[in-house]
């Protein structure tokens, strides 16, 4: 299976994001920047043998900042927040991200992961 790099806004989801992709056979590489905050944003990098990045779009700065590493590196990134975020949401797409809403994340996170791990953007 693939090593998939997520960035959390908050430990409760950062956690559930790791167990998730272990379920589904996956190896994460969660990056929780609750306690971090902003400033945490240089371990918001993905590396480079990542097959998926997801990142939450609560993280801020950091969010995007991670979007661009990881699009900048190949690495299809599915982004996701609330869905009254609209200025954070077309920032993450026009940075290269498919971006979902953080309830669609959580009710079709199999789905989207294999969907995108199956794509070569």
């Amino acid at each position: 299976m693939a090593t998939v790099y997520a960035v959390a806004a908050d430990l409760f989801f950062a956690e559930r994001l790791e167990r998730a992709l272990r379920e589904l056979g996956h190896t994460p590489l969660v990056v929780d920047l609750s306690a971090g905050g902003e400033g945490a944003a240089g371990e918001a990098a993905p590396d480079p043998g990542a097959g998926l990045a997801i990142i939450d779009l609560e993280a801020g700065a950091a969010a995007l900042s991670a979007i661009r590493a990881a699009r900048q590196r190949g690495i299809p990134v599915l982004a996701f927040g609330p869905h009254v975020a609209v200025q954070a949401r077309r920032a993450a797409e026009a940075a290269g991200a498919r971006v979902v809403t953080k309830s669609q994340l959580t009710r079709s996170f199999a789905d989207l992961v294999a969907g995108m791990l199956g794509s070569s953007d």
